[in-house]
């Protein structure tokens, strides 16, 4: 559900006028084109390849935009071409859409890859997806564990319970 959430709050933020990006960076099986119904012709893995340098003006010119005014910067298409996309890359590439936009919102993959861990250092705030099942809620406690121990304190880091509903056993206020 976390990129269901990235999508949903990009949009509303580009709908209501404001200046927002949304970066895939599951960089292997990143969704986001798809699920925002477009066709990228260029991606974060091209631009890393073709750009003799990360500026303003480079950026640009790989994101694509979508009918709500929201700024895309996609995936690559094949899982491959994830590899090419260093936690260099991405940190410089990041700070750049941080200068261009008034939110950034990055779709990560799951668990802390080299990309994860380098947009939640930049980043100002991480919205942890759960939903209600035990499995799922050990790991995201392990999660909570690992940010707070790389500084990320409660205000920073918020969670969000996703499927909730009256038939599950457990409940968003059992969860401590």
């Amino acid at each position: 559900g976390k990129s269901t959430v990235a999508v949903n709050l990009a949009v509303i933020l580009a709908q209501k006028g404001i200046k927002t990006v949304v970066v895939d960076l599951d960089l292997q099986f990143g969704d986001l084109a798809v699920m925002l119904d477009l066709n990228p012709t260029r991606t974060i893995s091209d631009l890393v390849g073709e750009a003799k340098e990360l500026d303003r003006e480079t950026v640009s010119a790989f994101l694509q935009q979508h009918k709500t005014g929201l700024a895309v910067l996609a995936a690559p298409l094949r899982p491959e071409e994830g590899e090419l996309v260093k936690g260099s890359h991405i940190a410089q590439i990041l700070k750049i859409l941080q200068g261009m936009f008034t939110y950034v919102i990055v779709d990560t993959a799951q668990g802390f890859t080299e990309g994860t861990l380098q947009s939640m250092e930049i980043g100002d705030e991480i919205l942890l997806v759960s939903t209600l099942d035990l499995p799922t809620i050990k790991n995201i406690r392990l999660a909570w564990d690992l940010l707070q121990s790389l500084g990320h304190g409660d205000d920073q880091t918020k969670l969000i319970f996703n499927r909730c509903s009256p038939d599950n056993d457990l409940t968003p206020q059992m969860v401590s």
